[in-house]
């Protein structure tokens, strides 16, 4: 899960609403550095400039399923409408693999 604050985001105005996209781009190599994931998606966000309150957050939920094993995961978010970029890298370490309880 990423959580961007609002209060950070640029957002172009178009009557009533503040609008933007984030782009997120995700590349997630597996200990030999093989390239496991390499995706990009775009997520709009149109909100009414009075439903924003400086304290809440955009939630972009990104679930990925993996075996066990150590991994990087590269990130990288675009703010569209403000054109700035924020990139992050993580290491991971997934000790046992997810199981479907269904």
């Amino acid at each position: 899960t990423i959580w961007i604050d609002y209060i950070d985001i640029w957002f172009t105005g178009i009557e009533d609403r503040l609008e933007t996209t984030i782009v997120l781009s995700v590349e997630l190599l597996d200990a030999e550095e093989k390239i496991v994931l390499s995706e990009t998606r775009e997520y709009p966000i149109s909100i009414l400039e009075d439903d924003i309150v400086a304290e809440d957050k955009f939630t972009i939920e990104y679930p990925l399923k993996l075996k066990r094993g150590t991994y990087s995961l590269n990130l990288e978010l675009i703010n569209e409408a403000g054109k700035e970029k924020r990139k992050k890298s993580l290491q991971i370490e997934v000790k046992r693999e997810a199981h479907d309880y269904r």
